[in-house]
């Protein structure tokens, strides 16, 4: 099985999103061992490390 991920950073739905499909797409259409999945970011928040440890303490 191949597996596929397409990350979109942009903060729209716009070409980004609609050429990352186009590949995927095409991706899926090489083999049927080919399995894609698509994330976007846009609407998330996230930011740099603030040193609160919990990476550390969690694992």
């Amino acid at each position: 099985m191949i597996k596929v991920l397409g990350i979109s950073g942009s903060p729209r739905k716009g070409n980004s999103q609609f050429l990352l499909d186009i590949a995927l797409e095409s991706a899926k259409m090489v083999s049927d061992e080919v399995e894609v999945e698509s994330y976007s970011i846009r609407g998330k928040k996230f930011g740099g490390c603030v040193m609160c440890q919990n990476c550390q303490e969690d694992g």
